[in-house]
């Protein structure tokens, strides 16, 4: 009967899901490291040729170093490659490499983004994500929350480990026969001495070959480096502008080195106390490889992360208390068949370490992920938010690589936003809405950074004109806020022979100039004011028109001169007037007539005089006063003479009609963006913008005078009186409008409409301000 493949009491021992002795182990490799992978390759052999690799590849399995009959040293991990190698007329040979679980976050990548998170709390968060529980936390230091920290298209390992680098903690395996833990340190103390080799001797350049029984250190190689003695770094923040953000730290060893000065920007700190601990922990890792042990030994219980002393080493200043960083093995079985107990079996390592004292700092191996160039985002808000900014101006954004996020104000950090132009209270404000698509960048290239450079516009997001139809028109358009509806706009038209500068106001219009104010308009001028002009001048106003002035008034015309008036008309004077006409003078009155007065009343004259009146011609007159009349001429005639002069009638000229003013251009409101909620215009700002295009009803009009239709209108308030003043809007049958004041009775009439119904509004009231009755 052939002999069996067996392991018990041997020097390597691997438990496997297959079962006892179904794989025993001929050798092993290894690497061990703090803040390290490790990585084991097993060679195993089998008296079983057709082992499935399904069997074996991602399942936990356990490799046992026998130190002496009572101690055991294990490596437990999962198996994350296996191969047949090769055969014998015995046995077949694989080959297995056994990982940490670790490990596994080597083989997902993802994008995903952390806020107000401190590091240890990130890293838990990565590690349950995925499903692992073995791991513990020993740190004693304080963590700073991290407003914003991006996982950027990176392994999670990769992540974690840079997260881990940047903040000074090291991890290391606890294992068991059964399973690893992680250890996470930060401090010292969370390195105890190993139970399985707490003191090693030295004993240099004895031994054949680290047999079993040949458990010490060989080799012993300690290292001195000049390293840099001053770490410095620098950081803005724009919430201090003034505080510059510098941290120097020295550095603890007393080398007898020339002084030389690491210095860093951005140190990634927004906070002096923060930067004094980013900086020293910076001092740290640089002085954690200036004295360094390199050894060889048979020592099977060395395990980084753990502690050992050093004993009978020639000088006195070797022997102490040292923390393993590092280990490298391997190790033969010497048979594989029961009954060859006595065959050779060897281990040997080699290793690194550090005096316990030093403080331990990994090394910052990891690279940042850096993102190279611009990205767009969608800018967030809480659900039914239109514009959401803080008191900076800044905004959040939804990443179009994050699939975690749900497009709301947690989307983000808050992301500052540049402009035109950014002064100490003065400058531009053009803030992104939410739904619109920006232009990120980010400072140094840091995911963590980010900085909205610009906005661009897409399918959703369209330009306010077609393109490229309206190609030739440049504008600055904006949308009420909330729900739309309503807009401002500066716009510029540069197609020749038809260039044009459009402003449109959706309310109010207010213009403030500190000095002098002047226009020039080149041909004619055309201004509608649907409601009443108001004009106040503190001095002279003085207007100039160098041929025609025509008014024409639908009503009253009211002046009210405190001073002098004073008229100068070079041709004719026409006053025609429909009703009474008054004169009234405090003073004296003079009429001086070039040529003939004519003064004809289809009814009466009277003239009525407190003291006198005369009538002169020549030396001859008449006198009336309260002595009597007297009479004064050459020849008196009474009953006799010519015919009297006849009073000629005015040749009046009619006024001329004052010209139409043309209706400014006009445009439409643009739209609420796409994620928000979407308030399409309603009928009534429709209207609005229907009736400023729609032409103005002019009763005296030719074809309007033979209309006999009319309207009136009549608004009171809640009270019942009279809301005189108010201004209203009547869409006529015809779709002309007339529009004006209401007046001091709530009331106006329309003439000279075609019959059919009206639309009644009242721009100064919304729809649930007024009721028809």
């Amino acid at each position: 009967m052939p002999a069996s493949l067996v392991q018990e009491r041997r020097l390597l021992q691997v438990d496997t899901p297959l079962g006892p002795n179904a794989v025993v182990l001929r050798a092993i490799r290894g690497r061990e490291a703090i803040s390290e992978i490790y990585q084991v390759e097993l060679e195993l052999a089998s008296d079983n040729f057709q082992i499935d690799s399904t069997s074996l590849i991602a399942k936990p399995v356990s490799v046992t170093i026998l130190l002496d009959e009572d101690h055991e040293r294990y490596i437990s991990g999962y198996i994350n490659r296996f191969s047949l190698e090769a055969t014998t007329d015995r046995y077949a040979r694989y080959r297995a490499s056994v990982v940490p679980w670790l490990w596994f976050l080597t083989r997902t990548t993802d994008c995903a983004i952390y806020q107000n998170k401190t590091v240890p709390e990130i890293v838990e968060a990565v590690f349950k994500k995925y499903g692992f529980s073995d791991f513990s936390f020993k740190l004693q230091a304080t963590y700073s929350e991290r407003e914003y920290c991006v996982q950027y298209r990176e392994t999670a390992f990769q992540f974690v480990s840079r997260l881990l680098e940047e903040e000074g903690i090291c991890y290391f395996f606890e294992h068991t026969q059964t399973k690893h833990t992680l250890i996470l340190a930060d401090n010292s103390s969370a390195h105890q001495p190993s139970s399985l080799e707490p003191e090693v001797q030295w004993q240099p350049g004895s031994g054949s070959g680290f047999s079993r029984s040949e458990n010490y250190i060989q080799d012993w190689v300690r290292v001195l480096g000049v390293r840099s003695t001053q770490w410095a770094q620098a950081d803005f923040n724009f919430e201090k502008p003034r505080f510059h953000l510098m941290s120097t730290v020295p550095g603890l060893s007393r080398l007898p080195v020339p002084p030389f000065e690491l210095y860093d920007y951005p140190g990634r700190f927004d906070a002096q106390d923060r930067g004094e601990d980013l900086t020293r922990m910076r001092m740290e890792e640089e002085e954690s490889v200036i004295d360094v042990i390199h050894g060889r030994s048979a020592c099977r219980g060395f395990i980084p992360g753990f502690t050992f002393k050093v004993k009978d080493h020639f000088r006195r200043d070797q022997n102490g208390a040292y923390l393993l960083t590092a280990l490298e093995y391997e190790a033969e079985q010497g048979s594989l068949y029961a009954g060859d107990l006595g065959a050779e079996e060897r281990y040997q390592n080699r290793f690194t370490a550090i005096p316990r004292a030093t403080p331990l700092r990994p090394p910052r191996v990891t690279p940042k992920p850096y993102i190279r160039g611009p990205q767009t985002a969608f800018v967030t808000g809480p659900s039914g938010e239109e514009l959401y900014v803080d008191q900076y101006g800044r905004v959040k954004v939804h990443f179009h690589w994050d699939r975690y996020g749900q497009y709301d104000d947690k989307s983000s950090c808050w992301i500052r936003v540049s402009q035109t132009i950014a002064g100490k209270g003065w400058g531009s404000v053009q803030l992104p809405r939410v739904g619109q698509e920006v232009i990120v960048e980010f400072l140094e290239g840091d995911p963590d950074r980010p900085l909205i450079t610009g906005r661009v516009y897409n399918a959703e997001q369209t330009t306010p004109y077609d393109l490229p139809a309206q190609k030739t028109k440049t504008t600055l358009k904006t949308l009420s806020y909330p729900h739309g509806g309503g807009f401002n706009e500066l716009r510029f038209e540069d197609k020749k022979d038809q260039e044009q500068v459009f402003i449109f106001g959706q309310k109010d219009l207010d213009l403030r100039i500190q000095k002098v104010a002047r226009e020039y308009v080149g041909v004619d001028r055309h201004q509608i004011t649907d409601q009443d002009l108001f004009e106040k001048i503190s001095r002279d106003h003085h207007n100039d028109t160098e041929r025609d002035s025509i008014h024409t008034i639908g009503r009253d015309d009211h002046c009210s001169i405190s001073g002098k008036a004073a008229y100068s008309v070079s041709d004719s004077y026409s006053l025609k007037i429909g009703g009474t006409a008054g004169y009234q003078y405090g003073s004296d009155l003079a009429i001086s007539v070039g040529g003939n007065l004519s003064i004809n009343a289809s009814g009466q004259v009277a003239i009525s005089a407190g003291t006198g009146l005369t009538i002169k011609v020549g030396g001859n007159h008449v006198t009336i006063d309260p002595s009597g009349v007297t009479i004064v001429g050459t020849i008196t005639k009474i009953n006799s003479g010519g015919s009297p002069f006849s009073p000629s009638s005015p040749n009046l000229v009619n006024p001329l009609t004052a010209g139409k003013a043309l209706l400014a251009d006009t445009s439409i409101p643009g739209s609420e963006s796409f994620n928000t909620q979407i308030a399409a215009m309603n009928a009534a700002q429709l209207a609005n913008l229907a009736a400023l295009a729609a032409p103005t009803h002019d009763p005296d009009s030719d074809k309007n005078k033979k209309k006999t239709a009319w309207v009136e209108v009549e608004l009171v308030d809640e009270n019942g009186k009279p809301a005189g003043g108010t201004a209203y809007r009547v869409t006529l049958p015809d779709g002309s409008v007339s529009s004006g004041s209401l007046d001091e009775k709530g009331f106006a009439r329309i003439d000279g409409i075609d019959p059919g119904s009206v639309k009644i509004t009242f721009p100064d009231y919304d729809k649930d301000a007024w009721e028809p009755n």
